[in-house]
């Protein structure tokens, strides 16, 4: 089985992993312990499956996990920054969700949730900056943000989009789940869910999109700036009209259908 002990392990150390874009920064190299997991069944190996079955998305999924699990010389795991293939966290969430009820949730708290809220972070930026505001060619640095903003900006929102798109499915899954355990009780249907996308892009205030844009890419920050982004962060939720209508329906105990979007 496999097992991975939160609490011995750093955030410090995933936060670098997080940060170690390729060439420029070495890997974070793991110890991959699979030899425990080699005498699992083989239902044990199995993983989730939010796209259509048999997608080759699925599929190269299953494989990778499986290897994890299985494979003999997959002995040392090498973290790199995923933000150039996914910068949302989104994928892993939706394979999960996609397993049998009552997954993503503990056993014991699922029967008596009845509201959520998938909160997702997008720190991407408008694509191309300040490049459409002259006739001169791009300097090649700037170019290349450009372009590598663009790679990841559109991954992102479509990502978002599975997940707005998948969420009703996950909730109708795990209600039928609830209510067969339940005997079919009173209020086992009651589950609110509900989905929102908090992205820097979207900021309407001229300053603080400088502001943004004046950070972008860069590998260290000063106080001022860490509170900045704190104070920001807060302000898009608070202000985030899904949100606002989220805390409405948790204050006066409803609706009891799912919402995403």
């Amino acid at each position: 089985m496999s097992v991975i002990v939160y609490d011995d392990y750093p955030l410090a150390y995933a936060v670098a992993a997080s940060a170690t874009v390729p060439v420029v920064f070495a890997p974070l190299t793991l110890r991959n312990f699979r030899s425990g997991c080699e005498t699992l069944p083989p239902a044990n190996t199995q993983v989730a499956r939010p796209q259509p079955r048999g997608s080759l998305v699925s599929r190269e999924y299953a494989d990778a996990l499986g290897r994890y699990e299985m494979a003999k010389d997959l002995n040392d795991l090498k973290l790199c920054d995923g933000g150039l293939v996914h910068g949302v966290g989104t994928q892993s969430l939706l394979h999960l969700m996609g397993r049998a009820a009552p997954e993503l949730l503990p056993v014991e708290r699922a029967p008596r949730l009845r509201h959520l809220l998938a909160i997702v972070v997008d720190a991407s930026t408008r694509i191309g900056g300040n490049l459409s505001k002259s006739t001169e060619s791009p300097r090649a640095p700037d170019a290349i943000v450009a372009a590598v903003d663009a790679m990841i900006n559109i991954p992102n929102l479509q990502s978002f989009g599975a997940l707005s798109d998948h969420l009703p499915v996950w909730r109708h899954r795990l209600v039928k789940w609830r209510c067969r355990i339940g005997g079919g009780r009173r209020g086992c249907g009651d589950l609110d869910v509900d989905v929102v996308r908090l992205a820097l892009s979207d900021i309407s205030e001229p300053a603080a999109a400088r502001r943004i844009l004046g950070l972008h890419n860069r590998l260290s920050l000063k106080t001022e700036d860490v509170d900045f982004l704190a104070d920001l962060g807060q302000r898009l939720l608070r202000t985030h009209p899904g949100c606002r209508r989220f805390l409405g329906r948790v204050d006066h105990g409803g609706p009891k259908v799912a919402r995403a979007g």
